[in-house]
């Protein structure tokens, strides 16, 4: 990336930035004062910091959101950054005292992609968490740079137990501010989304992040930190889709008009990735317990356990229990999990550029055997990615998930009458 393109992919380049703000930056508005860099127990001032170019020292970047699967707590985003250093520019305590870039943890940066003279694209924004020197005989004096998103920096704070639980009723967007004030995570990040499922109150006792991971699965919603830099939380139905919405793309080798070529799918059958029956309850409650007993009988008892959830009512816990049931579902088998590409193939960097398990894009994918056998030919959901970027190539591994049980002809509350016997008393 030191010559700011990708050898494979011509038209398209690497972008990466650092955010700088030291009290004697000028520009215009207000930045991170003084306190912020040189204090490790102060808090955000203002709006963010200026962001700098830094793409000629990069090497390599790879990049992280997302899950496996799509009712799976999102996973704190990570990027780990290789970068030259020939000038002592990423050293701390900084070689020259006066220059505004030094890069330290809890700076925050950005990996982007410039298709053409386009606007960057952001793939991946969040903070520095540790940097670490070294040397390569090719390069010189190099750094390794591990971050973490919006939801990792915010979930690193413990929140200390109480004795009087609060917060009974709250809603899963009331909570997630109780827990990003705990964190002391700046208010301009944040974008929660309204929701209806109430829950009980809680005594925290523990970090900020699992906390938060409990109000996404006690409300059967999602909370992670996005590709520009904000604390998310997504409510009950955001996944939810119509049907006959046209995918975002299409991956493949059936021929389809726009589809782009993968270089490896992974499919398998598992018996530990479906479920047939589901054992759930509030946390210290007797269990409930939902089965699939055809595919029971089929397959024998594959148990998914959610035993301490937070949700109030007991339709919502029954509702969610019933979704399990449906997202982990044998008939959905065999399962396609990720599939990698390479943005050299044609249109992948376009697909790469707007990819995002945040919508959550949408594909049809499809394998074709040599002798024309249909392998396989899903409606899938964009769950996870991951970037590998370099001077030399761009490629990713795409993990999916199937859309069907997210299918509804209202974008509203799930109910048992959306998927009928004739769906799920016949394998597929």
């Amino acid at each position: 990336m030191t010559a700011s393109r990708i050898v494979t992919v011509p038209g398209v380049h690497p972008v990466f930035q650092v955010a700088a703000g030291d009290v004697d930056v000028v520009t215009g508005q207000a930045q991170y004062d003084v306190a912020r860099y040189d204090q490790a127990d102060a808090t955000y001032s203002g709006p963010d910091a200026q962001w700098t170019d830094d793409t000629c020292d990069a090497i390599e970047a790879t990049t992280f959101y997302g899950r496996q699967r799509s009712i799976d707590a999102f996973d704190v985003g990570t990027a780990t950054l290789r970068v030259a250093n020939p000038a002592g520019l990423w050293d701390y305590p900084p070689t020259d005292p006066q220059t505004v870039l030094t890069v330290r943890p809890g700076r925050m940066v950005r990996v982007g992609v410039q298709l053409g003279a386009a606007t960057p694209v952001w793939l991946w924004t969040g903070w520095i968490d540790g940097t670490e020197p070294g040397y390569d005989p090719a390069v010189g004096d190099v750094v390794t740079v591990t971050c973490v998103c919006a939801k990792g920096e915010a979930g690193r704070v413990d929140a200390g137990r109480v004795t009087a639980p609060v917060g009974d009723g709250d809603t899963g967007a009331v909570r997630m501010g109780r827990l990003a004030d705990i964190a002391a995570f700046p208010s301009h990040r944040r974008q929660f989304d309204a929701s209806g499922v109430t829950l009980v109150g809680t005594g925290y006792g523990a970090r900020v992040g699992a906390l938060m991971d409990d109000v996404g699965k006690s409300t059967g919603g999602d909370v992670y930190g996005d590709e520009n830099g904000y604390l998310t939380y997504r409510g009950h139905d955001w996944q939810a889709r119509l049907p006959g919405t046209p995918p975002d793309g299409h991956i493949g080798n059936r021929g389809v008009a726009g589809e782009v070529c993968p270089n490896r799918w992974e499919v398998s059958f598992l018996r530990a990735d479906y479920s047939s029956r589901v054992v759930y309850a509030r946390g210290g409650a007797d269990t409930k317990q939902l089965d699939d007993v055809t595919n029971q009988a089929r397959f024998g008892v594959e148990t998914f356990s959610m035993t301490s959830m937070g949700t109030k009512l007991d339709a919502d816990l029954d509702a969610l229990a019933a979704r399990v049931l449906r997202v982990r579902n044998f008939n959905l088998a065999p399962r396609v999990a990720a599939v990698s590409v390479d943005a050299a193939r044609p249109g992948v960097a376009d697909l790469l550029a707007a990819a995002s398990p945040f919508t959550p894009s949408v594909y049809s994918c499809g394998h074709v055997t040599d002798d024309g056998r249909v392998a396989f030919e899903r409606t899938m959901y964009l769950t996870g990615l991951e970037h590998t970027i370099t001077a030399a190539a761009w490629t990713a591994r795409l993990a999916l998930d199937d859309a069907t049980p997210w299918q509804t002809n209202a974008l509203s509350r799930y109910d048992a009458a959306r998927y009928d016997v004739d769906v799920y008393a016949k394998a597929v």
